[in-house]
């Protein structure tokens, strides 16, 4: 069995007694926090857990056959979704969950206010292809979850995908690549139109990546459709070690948070890398032809 905690974390109350300790007292004052318990929940069966940080994102429990919404405040259960009224019965155990919060930019806030914040839970199986869901959360009324139509690439991701980040950041930039590419000259880079909000990154258990765009094709009030391709960096095969997407280093310092590509950090990711470590992590940028990178 395993406890499920939600901690809160706040901010000591600040007296100004640090003004009197030396600079290491002072530090350790300064970035003390509270931490209590919230509240907490007993699985009594393995699961994958995953939330976000949107206030109306649940807490995703997802078990062998079922994925269970949890109230992001007390834990306490808000829908049960058995995977096979979702019809993904058959594709294995969940290996990884994922949520996204993100409407597209452009939309005025009379749609917005109609459409509500929309909430896509990326699910990776152990014996089959991802799926991402848009979940719905009326004001009045139960949840619910619906399968979006997937638009696949040419080549397909090889499970368990046991890691998945989402991106979302406005008019960032992802590059992106058609899977069957021989030469980095077929390789292109893609903005992101202006009907996608977000979207997740994951690999494969080869090593390769890939991306899931959600699109707003058909409007606001339509379902929108996912978009899946490859990644343009080229990774070892193998199992990646822990990765993160973002802006890192000195080109975060210069980076316009509007224009500039994303970056994936990357550790070694087995014991036989462990020396690769002397010569820092791997940063991928996103927007480069297959092949190449550049040492942090």
């Amino acid at each position: 069995w395993t406890l499920l905690l939600r901690l809160q974390l706040s901010q000591c109350c600040d007296d100004g007694h640090w003004l009197d300790c030396d600079d290491g007292e002072a530090n350790s004052a300064k970035e003390a926090v509270l931490v209590s318990i919230a509240a907490k929940l007993l699985l009594r069966e393995p699961a994958v857990v995953a939330t976000n940080e949107s206030p109306s994102a649940p807490v995703v429990v997802a078990a062998a056959a079922e994925l269970q919404l949890l109230h992001q405040d007390d834990l306490t259960l808000k829908l049960a979704v058995p995977l096979v009224e979702l019809g993904l019965q058959d594709r294995g155990v969940i290996s990884a969950v994922c949520l996204a919060c993100r409407h597209p930019g452009h939309w005025t806030p009379i749609v917005v206010a109609a459409t509500g914040a929309p909430t896509f839970v990326f699910l990776a199986f152990s014996d089959g292809a991802p799926s991402v869901l848009q979940l719905d959360i009326p004001k009045t009324g139960r949840p619910a979850l619906t399968v979006l139509r997937m638009v696949p690439g040419l080549a397909q991701p090889l499970p368990p995908l046991t890691s998945v980040a989402a991106f979302g950041q406005s008019r960032a930039t992802i590059g992106m690549y058609s899977a069957n590419a021989l030469s980095a000259s077929s390789s292109r880079s893609l903005d992101l139109p202006s009907n996608s909000c977000c979207g997740f990154v994951a690999f494969d258990a080869g090593g390769c990546g890939f991306t899931w765009t959600l699109c707003f094709d058909s409007g606001p009030l339509a379902r929108p459709s996912v978009e899946m391709l490859g990644l343009s960096c080229n990774l070892p095969l193998g199992p990646p070690g822990p990765w993160s997407l973002g802006a890192f280093g000195a080109h975060a310092a210069i980076q316009d948070p509007v224009s500039d590509n994303l970056q994936l950090c990357m550790l070694p990711g087995g014991p036989a890398e462990v020396g690769m470590l002397r010569s820092g992590a791997v940063l991928f940028e996103l927007g480069l032809p297959p092949g190449e990178s550049m040492m942090a």
